[in-house]
């Protein structure tokens, strides 16, 4: 769905990406991990265009992503930051419904109400954004991004910051969302267990490079991740026989 081939990113001649290769499977999760500075953020912005390539390095459907203009781009990829500064005066409602600039004839277009119901936000449509709290506003980037209707999204460490109830239920949002409207997500997170009990699939990037890609279960031993943030970790399991690193 989404090929990532041969890209490479620097500034002043140091490198910020270097030569990552991987494909996106539909209607999946694939969390990418790794260091503070290893180009994850980068990446995102390289896929979804706030950053300029330097030459042709993803594909969407076989399409060259450069050849998009902004709108064609949109259509196909969304994106949810960890936080949105300097937004204009709308209501929720008003906000979430800013993300149909995109829409095309091809889209199928999804109803608005049941957005904001499933992202239980239907009691405070009409509040300004500006009065939300930090998970309110996570749900509402995120409700922004499902009506875009975009068959990608793009995830910046949205549960960052999040008190445990609010980053728990953003997480099994984005777990409900992939089925339910056939999603395909590509989620940077420094969340260790959620990319671990989530993800289908997982990335870790070091030193600007690629240095890990397969299934969650392959991390469960704790040993490689200990290798790559240079701290030890060790394995919890609860009653369930599910494994948790601390």
């Amino acid at each position: 769905m989404l090929t990532v081939k041969n890209l490479s990113y620097s500034i002043d001649n140091k490198n910020i990406l270097k030569d990552i290769n991987f494909n996106l499977e539909k209607n999946s999760i694939t969390c990418i991990l790794g260091p503070n500075g290893a180009g994850k953020t980068t990446l995102l912005k390289q896929i979804c265009g706030l950053s300029k390539l330097k030459h042709e390095s993803i594909y969407i459907n076989n399409k060259d992503i450069s050849l998009m203009n902004e709108t064609q781009r949109a259509s196909e990829i969304a994106y949810v930051p960890q936080k949105s500064s300097s937004l204009p005066a709308f209501s929720v409602k008003e906000f979430i419904q800013q993300a149909s600039y995109s829409h095309t004839a091809e889209q199928k277009i999804p109803c608005l109400d049941e957005i904001l119901k499933t992202c239980e936000l239907e009691s405070i449509d009409q509040q300004d954004i500006s009065t939300l709290s930090g998970g309110e506003m996570q749900r509402c980037l995120f409700a922004s991004a499902l009506y875009q209707a975009s068959p990608i999204i793009l995830l910046d460490e949205v549960t960052a910051g999040l008190d445990p109830a609010h980053h728990d239920s953003l997480c099994q949002l984005i777990h409900k969302t992939r089925t339910s409207h056939e999603l395909t997500y590509l989620w940077v997170t420094h969340d260790i267990n959620s990319a671990l009990n989530y993800a289908d699939r997982i990335l870790i990037l070091k030193n600007s490079e690629l240095i890990f890609d397969d299934k969650p279960t392959l991390l469960e031993d704790a040993h490689f991740l200990s290798q790559v943030f240079d701290k030890q970790f060790k394995v919890l399991k609860d009653d369930q026989g599910k494994k948790y690193l601390i």
